[in-house]
């Protein structure tokens, strides 16, 4: 990997689908290795900059989301401003497999979700502002 202070520094200029590549490739790292702490370094940094990228959000109830845009790698849920939810696609749509969305929520992966608004019903309901953000 290059420097990750050197790639964290482009984040945000990075289109949608470099993003989404370079966040599947810090999980897969961070899956074969949990401490391994650039990839976890690289993780937060997407995780801090994505929600900034987008400005339009989609009010279910007490969540506020991303809305969905073509090749965007993943979709956060906020409350009062601070992201507390993620929806991404792990794979694209096929006839044999049209549950591709994952919601990430207190840290737990739960799906898969054919649609996204089905991943985002499943985190309003999962959501508890006194559970902590």
């Amino acid at each position: 990997m290059k420097s990750i202070d050197t790639m964290i520094a482009k984040i945000s200029q990075m289109s949608n689908i470099e993003r989404k590549n370079l966040r599947s490739n810090a999980e897969r790292i961070i899956e074969k290795d949990p401490d391994n702490a650039d990839a976890k370094k690289l993780k937060a940094a997407l995780d801090a900059v994505e929600p900034e990228i987008s400005r339009k959000r989609i009010i279910t109830g007490l969540l506020e989301w991303d809305p969905h845009e073509q090749g965007k790698s993943s979709f956060y849920g906020f409350f009062q401003g601070s992201s507390v939810a993620r929806i991404f696609k792990r794979a694209n749509h096929r006839n044999e497999d049209r549950s591709v969305y994952v919601l990430e929520i207190y840290g737990k992966k739960l799906g898969p979700y054919a649609h996204i608004e089905n991943a985002r019903d499943a985190g309003e309901k999962l959501f508890n502002p006194e559970k902590g953000l």
